[in-house]
């Protein structure tokens, strides 16, 4: 359970007083809508999903190319940094190692109780 109502089903409380257990019941969502944005985030935050940064579909101008290509080998260097000082750290950290973060993500319509989601 999330620490807070991703949405509510009515007003917030307007006074002081105490409410009851029933009353905050009656307000919050219930367990099914709370699984949706965790489900959500989940799958956005999913590594090495497609290809990986720097990959791209379709680069045919030769300026393009020359950048593309620095991109991707600046890419590489930090890839190898982050690998190099992970080797010294008794915790993992790869959040920010490019060939685990996804090149681009489109999130689009639901269908049902599906979320769609296409790595481009």
């Amino acid at each position: 359970m999330i620490n807070y109502p991703s949405k509510l089903r009515g007003n917030p409380p307007s006074d002081k007083r105490s409410h009851s257990e029933r009353d905050v019941l009656q307000v919050i969502q219930d367990r099914s809508d709370q699984y949706k944005p965790l489900t959500i985030a989940k799958i956005i935050s999913e590594h090495s999903f497609g290809k990986p940064l720097g990959n791209f579909d379709y680069v045919c101008e030769q300026k393009a190319l020359e950048i593309v290509n620095k991109f991707r080998t600046e890419l590489k260097n930090v890839h190898a940094t982050i690998q190099e000082r992970k080797s010294k750290r008794p915790i993992r950290y790869d959040y920010m190692d490019p060939i685990l973060i996804p090149n681009s993500i489109s999130i689009y319509r639901k269908h049902g109780n599906v979320l769609n989601i296409e790595l481009q």
